[in-house]
């Protein structure tokens, strides 16, 4: 999935998104071995696969609903969380083709830039048991998936160039959506977080794979401190794949994957 936008006279891509591909195998993390059932970065389940999961920041919605939902049929994708919807305010609506839609519900601000969405297909919508709308940055759909109760929590986190209270503003809203997941549900952490966790594991053993590309900032070592406390696993980190896929931004020289899943260290099955 790619988007391209101007910066200056160097070209800022969103060069990627993540896809994963969910079913009732049992997956015990953090062993690649286990989890490659769990997630594809093609986006093209196998017939081992229930649902397939994607997060996607999208640049804006505007004019752009069959677009969007032609290009999540076509990759087989059931559910996907948006970054920068860009749209006002809170609400919900079905958009696309008749036949082929996706229900979107969006959390907004006042001024209509960033927001946060998640677009599900029309054939799933029947499944969706509570929609949380914390902020513009954090919202929460909780939906019956193959028998089992998933809570797919979407985020788009501040910027490097925010305000520290900004980011401490926005883990604490994560943190309290994370923390209503009753026992027996599957908490699934999806979006852009603008952070680089990079290469290194030290220190964050269990949380991070080892599989990232290069260094890691001030808000990659928040994510993992996240993940760390609530025993979460930063998933992208835990499959061997070539930097090519791995790359979900680049700006100038500057390549690196900010699109993220997180998501309990120990997974079961119903």
């Amino acid at each position: 999935m790619m988007a391209a936008k101007r910066h200056g006279h160097q070209p800022v891509q969103r060069l990627g998104w993540a896809a994963l591909a969910y079913h009732k195998q049992k997956c015990v993390t953090p062993d690649p071995g286990l989890c490659k059932h769990y997630l594809q970065n093609d986006g093209k389940p196998d017939e081992q696969l229930g649902v397939s999961l994607g997060t996607w920041n999208i640049g804006s919605m505007s004019g752009r609903g069959t677009e969007v939902c032609e290009e999540l049929r076509k990759r087989r994708m059931d559910v996907c969380c948006l970054q920068e919807v860009r749209w006002r305010g809170q609400g919900a609506q079905f958009m696309g083709v008749k036949g082929r839609r996706y229900k979107l519900w969006w959390s907004g601000n006042s001024d209509g830039m960033g927001g946060v969405g998640v677009l599900v297909k029309e054939e799933l919508c029947e499944k969706d048991l509570e929609v949380r709308m914390k902020s513009d940055r954090v919202m929460t759909v909780v939906m019956a998936l193959e028998e089992e109760v998933v809570r797919i929590i979407c985020v788009y986190g501040p910027q490097s160039g925010r305000t520290g209270a900004e980011k401490e503003r926005f883990y604490d809203d994560l943190r309290s959506e994370w923390d209503l997941h009753s026992v027996g549900e599957l908490v699934l952490g999806m979006g852009d977080f603008n952070g680089h966790v990079g290469k290194r594991i030290e220190g964050y053993e269990g949380v991070h794979g080892g599989n990232g590309i290069g260094e890691r900032n001030v808000e990659g070592k928040m994510l993992l401190e996240f993940c760390d406390e609530k025993e979460l696993c930063v998933a992208n980190t835990w499959f061997r794949k070539g930097e090519k896929r791995n790359v979900t931004y680049s700006a100038w020289r500057n390549r690196t994957e900010i699109d993220v899943y997180c998501w309990e260290r120990k997974i079961e099955s119903i």
